[in-house]
């Protein structure tokens, strides 16, 4: 409803007013890297581009008024448009932006796990602009430097899920100016050129550094974390790094080190949270910094890093929310003594139990009396569907398996509806859902809370379970030496196939979002055997059943006998995840008793008119425990098919002429099947699968067996233009229908060009003549030759095409030869009347 003035040169044909939004720029998760300066939020690495036309209120020369109209808050471009469709452009300065922030008024679920997960729901008020609910995405929320997925939005309320806090590092980087020695108090450094979250302070970039706008010489770190101490006892740290660095605890320096130097110190700590500091400055050259400890009489080893946090803990925390690239405002009431400890809630020492939160900032209170947490550990390895017991203290006030989510890699499991045990340590019994081989995160969570949190003495950063993988033999003993059929190869953590087929899983694993948990799953099979020849594909998968297919073998140089030895072949089925791979075995049986063999096949020539048209083969199989003998007219036991290319025809009604079953030739069978309708020409391969009563046992084949020739009686033009472009037509029979798979070719004995088919049938196919560049200095004679069909010989068809360069139409001039840089301009190409003209087409 603001009205609002644009100013500028040359409004005087403006039309229309737009206001455009990105919406390719800032998802609903944050990206981990955060860069400080506020114009990179909305940077993009593709601008896609949502208009909003508006009639504007007043126009002069130079300026415009219009009406802001009811649009999600965010960040626009004002861009104008002419009568002729030209479209403005913003100054060097940036002129043309518009702001419309969103008024953040109030918060609910603003206190939950230490681990995440408990829903936070931000409101404005209903006069204000909104969330972008057309684009989810384009919303995003931080808890200070924490990330808050986007889980539900409308136009005046937004729902997210806090991700977890411990685990985590806060990690700031300057770049520094060239030639810097010496080591700044980078301990009082504001401004980072990158803030984000690291998984420890055990980083070695070589020669590299942190990247992004930060070099790989001359340039500081700071990290800050909070761990809470088990006792009050004697620890030691060590420090390592290249250049200098040093440690500050509670912001009182307690140890510095230089390169090549590791340093030690030893210090008696309280009990409680503690804040770490960790400062460090790269020169020039390699790069690292590593803090490792003991506690008391121990040895040296990795900080418990997964005990970690980027923040205090129980400290309210401010929220940050953009929308379409705009930070929102801030406009939350004060809150007194919000009583964030519970009954059911653990004694602590480092949090208080009210919390103060002054408005108008926003706040979110991560928790430790909030913060649900296993007594039992999670079980190592599942390999079924059975169910397994989780024992803890879950802060939930009644026993109902209603207040419970379990979840592997965000996929649902199920939850026993009796809850065992007391209702200050109550025991679940889950059912996980089937899912990949692999190591996958698991959340368990409680309502009103959020996630809960491993065993305290667990070193585990996150729950997660590893799923194992079983693979039995396959349903189907054996099959043909020349592939084609199927088989059923049952077992447990298979990778199921998505919708369109692809054996790539799905996953839901936003809880982690640090870029070294990111859970990419690939299933694959490889052979076992040395030089099988034998090629397979998983057609179709899901947990527990792969359907696996073994492939035709086209090899015309190698011949099977019948009397041939069987091969076994291994298979190994690999599942990867994280980049480490689960594997089990099968064997099959590629055996010539399996194979159907041509004892005869049609040779002579068919037309590609073969409406009505049948041929006859017959064949054998030596597996004769597989057939039963069939009267003439029945069904056949064989489906026949014609390939030429990649192309395969079907032989229907395949039928049985007579049929027989001995104990020394296994079971033959003389077929008659109809042919297509129509063929293209070629010369096709004839392909036979046999299906035995209990399964299909594979395919034989017969080599170019079948002729059929392609006929060409008339072409519409025999002289093109030199440039090209004439549409000719090519009539006959024998044409492939598809036009990919027609190939047309003007060529003499020094020159060869293709032309692009455009349409084909059987009778005819049109064919746009390709530019000879050749004929520009005269006329040139280049013969026609056809490919009818994908896997067929180019034929000549006895008809030749002359380019020629008096029949080439001429450009005299475009007009304007100028447009406005944001597109838009219609343009006009004048063509000689003297000359040749164009057709319209």
């Amino acid at each position: 409803g603001q009205e609002v003035t644009i100013s500028g040169e040359r409004f005087g044909q403006v039309v229309e007013v737009q206001l455009r939004e990105r919406t390719s720029h800032m998802g609903g998760t944050m990206h981990s890297e955060m860069h400080t300066d506020t114009n990179s939020r909305s940077s993009t690495s593709s601008d896609v581009w949502a208009t909003i036309p508006i009639t504007f209120l007043e126009r002069s020369r130079n300026s415009i008024t219009f009406t802001v109209p009811q649009v999600s808050a965010g960040q626009y471009t004002v861009t104008l448009r002419k009568f002729n469709d030209e479209l403005s452009i913003a100054n060097s300065m940036g002129a043309g932006n518009l702001e419309l922030p969103l008024v953040i008024s109030s918060t609910t679920g603003f206190i939950g796990s230490r681990e995440g997960g408990n829903p936070l729901t931000l409101t404005t008020p209903d006069s204000s602009v909104g969330f972008n609910v057309t684009h989810p995405e384009q919303n995003a929320v931080r808890i200070n430097t924490l990330p808050c997925e986007v889980v539900d939005v409308s136009s005046h309320q937004l729902t997210c899920l806090p991700g977890p806090m411990s685990g985590r590092v806060l990690a700031e980087y300057w770049q520094l100016t060239s030639g810097t020695s010496g080591f700044p108090a980078i301990e009082t450094f504001s401004s980072p050129d990158i803030a984000r979250l690291e998984d420890s302070v055990d980083i070695n970039w070589g020669g590299g550094g942190p990247g992004g706008p930060v070099d790989s010489d001359f340039f500081a770190s700071r990290f800050t974390f909070y761990l809470q101490l088990p006792a009050t006892q004697e620890y030691t740290f060590e420090l390592d790094c290249d250049d200098r660095c040093a440690v500050f605890v509670n912001g009182i320096l307690i140890l510095g080190a230089d390169y090549p130097n590791t340093k030690t110190v030893t210090s008696i700590f309280p009990e409680g949270q503690h804040q770490f500091v960790v400062t460090h400055v790269e020169h020039a050259g390699a790069a690292k910094i590593q803090l490792r400890w003991a506690i008391g009489a121990s040895s040296i080893q990795d900080m418990p890093w997964h005990r970690v946090t980027p923040v205090r803990s129980g400290e309210p925390m401010a929220i940050s929310v953009y929308v379409n690239g705009a930070e929102a405002r801030q406009g939350c009431p004060s809150l007194q003594s919000v009583q964030v400890k519970l009954p059911a809630s653990p004694d602590n020492a480092w949090e208080a139990e009210t919390v103060d939160l002054p408005g108008p900032t926003c706040s979110y209170i991560y928790s430790a009396y909030r913060t649900p947490e296993l007594t039992v550990p999670l079980p190592d390895i599942i390999s079924s569907a059975s169910p397994f017991e989780v024992t803890g203290l879950f802060l939930a006030e009644s026993m109902s398996a209603m207040d419970y989510e379990f979840r592997v890699d965000g996929v649902l499991g199920s939850i026993d509806s009796t809850v065992h045990g007391n209702s200050t340590y109550p025991t679940l019994m889950l059912t996980p859902p089937p899912l990949p081989a692999g190591k996958w995160p698991v959340t368990i969570s409680v309502a009103g809370f959020g996630y809960a949190a491993p065993v305290q003495q667990d070193t585990q950063s996150r729950l997660d379970v590893r799923y194992s993988l079983t693979v039995g033999n396959p349903v189907k003993p054996a099959g043909s030496f020349w592939g084609g059929f199927e088989v059923e190869v049952p077992g447990w953590g298979f990778v199921p196939s998505d919708s369109d087929g692809s054996d790539e899983y799905e996953h839901d694993s936003d809880e982690y979002e640090h870029d070294s948990d990111e859970y990419e799953q690939v299933m694959s099979l490889e052979v076992t055997t040395s030089n099988p020849g034998f090629e397979a594909t998983v057609v179709s998968a899901t947990d527990s059943l792969l359907t696996v297919r073994f492939s035709r073998i086209v090899d015309h140089d190698t011949v099977i006998a019948q009397d041939s030895s069987s091969r076994t072949v291994g298979w190994r089925v690999k599942v990867d995840n994280t980049g480490s791979w689960d594997a089990g075995q099968f064997q099959l049986e590629f055996d010539p008793t399996y194979t159907p063999f041509f004892t005869s096949s049609p040779s002579s020539l068919v037309s590609p008119d073969t409406s009505g048209t049948s041929i006859e083969l017959s064949w054998n199989v030596k597996a004769r425990t597989e057939f039963e003998a069939l009267p003439a007219g029945a069904p056949s036991n064989a489906s026949i098919e014609l390939q030429s290319g990649p192309n395969f025809y079907p032989c229907t009604a395949a039928t049985v002429r007579s049929s027989m079953v001995d104990s020394s030739n296994g079971y033959s069978e003389n077929t008659t099947c109809l042919l297509p309708a129509y063929l293209p020409a070629s010369n096709y391969t004839i392909w036979l699968t046999a299906t035995g009563t209990s399964y299909t046992l594979g395919s034989g084949f017969a080599g170019d067996k079948l002729a059929v020739p392609i006929t060409i009686t008339n072409i519409s033009h025999t002289t093109s233009s030199a440039a090209g472009g004439l549409t000719i037509t090519l009539g006959g029979l024998g044409f492939s229908t598809n036009a990919s798979d027609v190939v047309v070719t003007f060529s003499n004995s020094a020159l060869s060009y293709q032309g692009f088919v455009m349409s084909a049938s059987a009778t005819s196919i049109s064919v746009r003549t390709p530019r000879v560049p050749e004929a520009l200095e005269g006329p040139t004679v280049l013969d026609v030759f056809v490919t009818p069909s994908h896997g067929a010989t180019p034929q000549p068809t006895g008809f030749a095409v002359t380019f020629d360069t008096g029949i080439t139409p001429r450009v005299l001039s475009v007009s304007p030869n100028r447009g406005s840089t944001a597109g838009g301009t219609t343009i006009t190409v004048s063509i000689d009347p003297d000359g040749p003209q164009l057709d319209g087409s």
